[in-house]
């Protein structure tokens, strides 16, 4: 009976959310119409089922028609193409005879059609969706029913009364998991409940120029980013012939991801069951972390797009996992084995999230550090292996890398370097205005005329910490103008292969170019190390202590336009809309429920002040000889990211704070939890108590 209650549960929400999404019924032929003639056989008109699949309308002498499919919406799109805002009629007519005709605007050379008739209330729609009958209305009554007792079942195990006493008691277990129940299928309805395609918005140059590569010609490339993430979209577009999935992937690694930390944190700590004190504050901590983790808009925003930071939630969840799974492992047999896992996923992981990089590696030579010293006077050979574990991991996955950018990319070691000095032009321009240059010519006719511009512009008020905007100093003012000046003045003989040396193609002008930011990197340090603090120090403040709340803020409403090959042809936008259902130029509209300023803001300064306490229960901990080895490196990942990012570039750019956002949840979860498991063991005055080894 309660399967069966399951499944009536799982069919009643979806058809509830089916009903809401679908408007425009079967049966029924739509004609085009812009300035009194009809253009019906210059469009394209295509459903948009509920599952957001594009199914292709058929056209009759004229008129497009569909028999049998229920949409979400149509689109219409127009061959030749028709300008922004130009007026378009169109004319429904169904079955019966009823016609329903409006107007609309195009937009991107698109228009689209919401509903086919007037009456969208709730009565009509299940009149037309689900016809009366008999049969019907007794498996409806069935549904509801079993539906019933099911919720019944779930809250009588989670909330008991006594009617012979007369007393009101709560099963705290059963409570916990009908709420994560409920924060499980709240996170996959906000996800899917939205458009489920594949979203081209930010930064995907350097994910979609190999995999292109690789797809159209068998070769791999390097531009900007690791290979991890391109060899996953690789696999999903070879793998399912739809960019799409990329998005349906994220979404579903991010639920299961979380699903798993839950099932393993009940386990992981299953042995103060018995605690009631321990139990209620598991349940109100783990309900506060996971609920922001399943309902976050950002982190739903982040997984329709073809970035590594759709990934975010996953990669989380697998460090921290493998991060516990070694440290429970300290006295068992499979202890080699947990500190090889945890190794090569803190590296692999560092080139997926490159932002975690140097947080990722001082953990995984903090673990090589434990394990010496704990191996060295119980098994030498064990310490041996260890060590050459660590570096054939580290040879295995950080060799290809080198190797692929050696050969693509020769630039992308000035990266760090890079960063760093746009991060602060300010000095740059204070040591120019002082007669000191890297390259005199550059530095006084280009580089610090456009530090200038970029002080006075504007669009400095999206980087207020920086006080100019980082992105248009160097993407439209320096850099390219940088590659130009460096190819015309120090390319003496161009290469036989290319007609022109660039960048990209003569090692002597990467060696240049890689230098100059070097030499400015050297010159800031060596002139002004204080602004450097003093500017490394504000964007601390700003990301830890400030009363913003950038790490939770999203958009209730966010609308984002695929690229098209007027924008950029260059990376194949082209050849994925030709062969892996790639919307070129189609415009979608997210939309997550509007949050209530007040919890918003509250829960916003509760995550600042958790940071806060997390940080410095670790450092007391540590300073009282008690070393929570889980809560340490999970304190040196999010404090070595956040000085990484204060160093090179700007807080100002919300992603940054809320990629971050997992660690400092779980940081604060773990720390809030071993406080509680400490008090435990003093009351009960056990020495020998079995605690979980992270914590001791």
């Amino acid at each position: 009976m309660i399967l069966l209650g399951l499944t009536a549960a799982i069919i009643c929400l979806f058809a509830v959310f089916y009903i809401s999404k679908i408007n425009i019924y079967d049966d029924f032929s739509i004609r085009i119409y812009q300035n009194g003639e009809n253009i019906s056989d210059k469009v394209e008109i295509n459903g948009i089922s509920f599952f957001n699949r594009q199914k292709p309308l058929i056209n009759n002498s004229n008129e497009w028609q569909n028999k049998t499919w229920y949409f979400k919406a149509l689109t219409v799109k127009f061959n030749p193409h028709l300008q922004n805002g130009e007026l378009v009629n169109y004319i429904i007519t169904d079955l019966e005879g009823n016609v329903y005709e409006q107007s609309s605007k195009v937009q991107n050379n698109i228009i689209s059609i919401y509903t086919n008739h007037e009456n969208s209330s709730w009565i009509n729609k299940l009149k037309i969706l689900i016809p009366f009958n008999w049969l019907n209305a007794l498996n409806l009554y069935i549904f509801l029913i079993c539906f019933v007792i099911t919720l019944i079942f779930f809250f009588r195990k989670a909330i008991f009364i006594s009617t012979e006493y007369k007393k009101f008691s709560v099963d705290i277990k059963n409570l916990r998991f009908l709420i994560f129940t409920l924060l499980l299928i709240a996170g996959t309805i906000l996800r899917f409940n939205n458009p489920t395609d594949t979203i081209l918005a930010y930064d995907y140059y350097g994910h979609l120029s190999p995999t292109v590569k690789f797809l159209n010609f068998g070769g791999f490339d390097h531009h900007e980013w690791a290979y991890p993430y391109p060899i996953f979209v690789i696999s999903t577009l070879s793998l399912f012939k739809n960019i799409n999935a990329i998005c349906f992937i994220q979404h579903i690694l991010s639920l299961i991801s979380l699903t798993g930390l839950i099932i393993y944190l009940e386990y992981y700590y299953k042995h103060l069951k018995t605690n009631t004190s321990f139990q209620i504050v598991y349940t109100i901590s783990t309900a506060f972390v996971f609920g922001i983790l399943f309902l976050n808009g950002n982190f739903i925003f982040f997984e329709k797009m073809m970035h590594h930071e759709g990934l975010i939630i996953p990669s989380t969840v697998f460090i921290v996992i493998l991060l516990m799974f070694y440290f429970n492992s300290f006295k068992k047999s499979h202890r080699t084995q947990a500190f090889t896992f945890a190794v090569f996923g803190l590296f692999f992981t560092s080139l997926l999230q490159y932002r975690f990089t140097v947080g990722f590696f001082t953990v995984a030579v903090l673990l090589l550090i434990i394990e010496i010293v704990h191996q060295r006077k119980i098994n030498i050979k064990k310490t041996i292996l260890s060590v050459i574990i660590f570096f054939i991991l580290y040879l295995s996955l950080f060799l290809p890398e080198y190797y692929l950018i050696n050969k693509y990319e020769k630039n992308a070691p000035s990266f760090a370097y890079t960063e760093f000095v746009f991060s602060n032009a300010k000095i740059v321009k204070k040591i120019i205005d002082e007669g000191k240059y890297v390259d005199s010519d550059f530095d006084t006719t280009v580089f610090e005329p456009a530090i200038s511009i970029a002080l006075e512009n504007p669009n400095k008020n999206t980087f207020p910490t920086l006080g100019y905007n980082f992105d248009y100093l160097k993407y439209k003012l320096v850099k390219p103008a940088l590659e130009k000046y460096i190819v015309q003045i120090y390319s003496e003989s161009p290469n036989p292969i290319y007609k022109k040396p660039t960048l990209a193609n003569d090692q002597n002008i990467t060696k240049i170019y890689n230098d100059y930011f070097k030499n400015w990197t050297f010159l800031i340090l060596k002139e002004y190390p204080q602004d450097v603090l003093l500017k490394t120090i504000n964007q601390l403040i700003h990301a830890t202590i400030k009363q913003n709340i950038n790490y939770i803020r999203y958009n209730s409403s966010v609308q984002i336009t695929n690229p098209d090959t007027t924008i950029s042809t260059k990376v194949g936008i082209k050849f994925l809309t030709e062969n892996y259902n790639f919307k070129e130029g189609h415009t979608y509209n997210i939309c997550i429920p509007k949050k209530n300023n007040f919890v918003f803001n509250l829960t916003g300064l509760m995550v600042k002040i958790m940071l806060i306490l997390s940080f410095g229960y670790t450092v007391f901990s540590i300073i009282r000889k008690r070393y929570p080895l889980l809560s340490i490196c999970i304190s040196i990942i999010i404090g070595c990211t956040l000085i990484t990012i204060a160093i090179l570039h700007s807080f100002d750019i919300a992603r940054y704070l809320q990629t971050i956002l997992p660690f400092i949840l779980i940081l604060s979860l773990v720390s809030v939890l071993e406080f509680v498991q400490q008090n435990h063991k003093k009351q009960i005055k056990l020495k020998d108590y079995n605690l979980p080894t992270p914590i001791l």
